[in-house]
């Protein structure tokens, strides 16, 4: 009794160090960033979307293709702004806790699912949110983007599909959600995991009749329900020569946009293109760059070995989900590093969000397989003990805010145009 509310405390204590360090950076990052260009346009989009119906920074644009991150992922700037806020400093912080909200449900169902007691899944809760925040170079959810809440809504679909009863066709919606409502650069990946699905299923059943064509179609109705309900919405508020020309912008944006592959080219190895100063990467600190190696190519080389050692074991869902993340996951990985024209971080994140996730997924089967149930809990509090000790020196000298007021704090009226001035 004794040693286990020994246990229980110390889980409890690390745990609350830990959220407490992290809850500080972000309050940092908060109050230190001025305002960022798609912060701005993304948190106007939402807001004009609720009061006119136009997802648009400019209300004289109807829908915008240049808008690329969606309301499934901005919807929370434009509740801070319109119900709760008074700056763009609280706006931040409220989308922070909605992200870290859905965030920790998602590792809560995940780890009550195998059975952890609730005191170890907060302290895992507290050390996998530090190391995504550490091993992502970059704050993006605090100013308003979606690759961060794509890859959320991504992990609650699989949450669907893993789960005793099955819940496939929320599960396609979720996939739907985090590809038409947060970011495009998603659909890879849950095209991947819906079929991975409907084939294991298919399989699992042994039926390739009428009625798996009625759940094929069920689960392409609900991936692709988002994106009509936004097509209705711009029929109904503008009329059919509007979503007409909306497709066709969509469809020119991304055939013009710089990410596109017939904009970039692999003429040049590697190594000219780690050393073209005209790339991102080229001006990356060698910490960052080790950061994107380990959770894109590490990871992938991870989740291949995770398949050859549980490969004579009875092959679930998620060994087939583990396939087709580590697949989706080195497409990602060939593309930034031979294809991208510029390298940039940003555009790699997907893919080292995804790679965390297969992180996680590997670690914790290997170590549930050749370790004892009875040092969980040690390990647990032993891990979150590392992450705290790895925190930056500074994240304790951060101020929590900066003794004189900055714009986060002074920016009053994210719709103005043009926007407040920086100090």
């Amino acid at each position: 009794m004794h040693k286990a509310f020994l246990s229980k405390t110390i889980l409890f204590c690390v745990s609350l160090a830990l959220i407490i360090t992290t809850w500080r950076a972000i309050i940092y990052e908060a109050d230190k960033h001025p305002y960022y260009l798609d912060e701005c346009v993304n948190t106007r989009a939402a807001i004009n979307l609720i009061k006119y119906l136009n997802y648009t920074d400019i209300l004289r644009r109807a829908y915008p293709p240049y808008v690329t991150t969606g309301f499934g992922a901005t919807w929370p700037s434009a509740v801070a702004w319109l119900l709760l806020i008074n700056n763009l400093f609280e706006a931040r912080i409220f989308i922070s806790f909605i992200v870290w909200i859905h965030f920790g449900l998602i590792v809560w169902f995940f780890f009550r699912r195998r059975n952890y007691n609730p005191y170890s899944i907060i302290c895992l809760i507290s050390i996998l949110w530090a190391l995504s925040l550490r091993c992502v170079f970059w704050y993006g959810f605090l100013l308003n983007m979606g690759e961060l809440i794509g890859i959320l809504w991504i992990a609650t679909s699989i949450l669907f599909f893993s789960a005793r009863k099955g819940h496939p066709y929320w599960a396609a919606l979720c996939l739907g959600i985090a590809v038409w409502s947060c970011k495009l650069i998603y659909l890879p990946a849950a095209l991947v995991l819906g079929v991975t699905y409907f084939l294991y299923d298919t399989y699992k059943n042994g039926k390739w009749g009428v009625n798996r064509f009625r759940v094929a179609a069920g689960l392409g109705l609900m991936f692709f329900l988002p994106l009509l309900l936004w097509m209705s919405l711009i029929y109904l508020k503008f009329g059919y020569a509007s979503l007409e020309k909306w497709c066709m912008d969509l469809g020119n944006y991304i055939q013009s946009n710089p990410t596109a592959l017939k904009r970039t080219s692999i003429s040049h190895g590697l190594q000219a293109r780690s050393n073209n100063p005209v790339g991102e990467w080229y001006r990356l600190s060698a910490g960052t760059q080790f950061k994107i190696l380990c959770s894109t190519f590490g990871a992938c080389c991870l989740g291949f070995f995770n398949l050859w050692l549980f490969r004579n074991k009875r092959k679930g869902l998620g060994y087939w989900f583990l396939l087709g993340s580590s697949i989706i996951l080195a497409v990602y990985t060939q593309w930034y590093f031979l294809w991208d024209s510029r390298m940039w971080q940003r555009r790699i994140q997907p893919g080292m969000y995804l790679g965390i996730g297969v992180c996680i997924y590997c670690s914790v089967q290997i170590i549930e397989t050749y370790l004892s149930r009875q040092y969980w809990s040690r390990l647990i509090a032993l891990l979150a003990l590392i992450v705290l000790l790895f925190q930056p020196p500074q994240a304790w000298r951060y101020p929590l805010l900066r003794p004189t007021p900055t714009y986060a704090r002074l920016c009053q009226e994210i719709l103005s145009v043009p926007l407040s001035p920086q100090p």
